[in-house]
């Protein structure tokens, strides 16, 4: 047996979506994230897919000032070429 009644939560702090207004949260893969915890950095926007991971899920590239998911990151290394370490 399924609740109709149940609500989505935020899925850091707990916090009921459907007492805030539209655009105080945000839908991300694991569910919804207020936009409290949000500015906390827990997740992380990845800039080319655009979706939010996890903090530990995203990589920064720092020559390029990128932040980027593991699928993003991991699409984009089969055509870079790693120098070899010494």
């Amino acid at each position: 047996m399924t609740d109709e009644t149940q609500q989505d939560q935020c899925i850091i702090c707990g916090t009921f979506i459907n007492d805030l207004p539209p655009e105080d949260f945000t839908k991300i893969k694991q569910g919804y994230i207020c936009n409290d915890c949000l500015a906390d950095g827990w997740f992380i926007k990845c800039e080319q897919c655009g979706d939010y991971e996890f903090e530990n899920d995203v990589s920064f590239i720092e020559e390029e000032d990128l932040f980027l998911c593991k699928s993003c990151y991991q699409k984009r290394g089969k055509d870079v070429q790693r120098p070899k370490e010494s």
